[in-house]
């Protein structure tokens, strides 16, 4: 009967066969990844002999240009109601009873309009004067105001003789008050007279 010495010994060529093998495997299996690593790792250049073309794309065409968007007209700064011209701003004083020299371009647009308007014949200016004094002497006052109104339109170009200074006085709630009023118009002028004939 064999003994354990002589079965071990007559197996032992196998199993060394056996991991040999193994080992072997093992050994190129790790050649076979340092080669993939190797692979995947390797760094590409460029070199100035091969350069890369690079094509700008055309530009855009221009856009379409739009239609103008019509805007509405600026409001008139100087109107018209019944008789009476309105302004958009008032005309004012300083304490020496000196018209305001921040008016020249409400000024202007009155002497605008008055150029617009032809058949404004006549406008009279108005002027309430402030302050203590008698009946005389608020009606100097008056006038003058009134007569700076007219030198200033005039200064604008507009005619002497359609504009008239009138003295109303004093304010009667001691606000001062100013107000450009249509006394005459063409129209009124061009009124016929038809005469009348008497049968003798």
């Amino acid at each position: 009967m064999a003994t354990l010495d002589s079965l071990a010994a007559a197996s032992a060529p196998g199993y060394l066969g056996a991991v040999s093998l193994a080992s072997s495997c093992a050994r190129g299996l790790a050649a076979m990844l340092l080669l993939a690593c190797a692979c995947t790792s390797k760094i590409t250049t460029i070199s100035s002999e091969s350069p890369i073309r690079i094509q700008a794309q055309p530009p855009a065409p221009p856009l379409a240009e739009l239609p103008a968007v019509p805007q509405p007209a600026p409001p008139r700064r100087v109107n018209l109601d019944g008789d009476l011209l309105v302004l958009d701003e008032p005309l004012t004083f300083d304490a020496n009873e000196q018209l305001s020299g921040e008016h020249a371009d409400i000024l202007a647009e009155i002497a605008s309009w008055l150029a617009e308007h032809p058949e404004i014949v006549e406008l009279t200016v108005e002027a309430h004067s402030i302050g203590k004094g008698s009946r005389r002497t608020h009606e100097k006052r008056s006038n003058a105001l009134a007569t700076q109104i007219v030198e200033a339109l005039v200064g604008q170009g507009v005619a002497g003789e359609r504009l008239v200074a009138a003295s109303v006085g004093a304010s009667p709630d001691d606000q001062r008050h100013v107000a450009l009023r249509v006394s005459k118009r063409a129209a009124d002028d061009e009124a016929t007279i038809v005469p009348v004939e008497f049968e003798e």
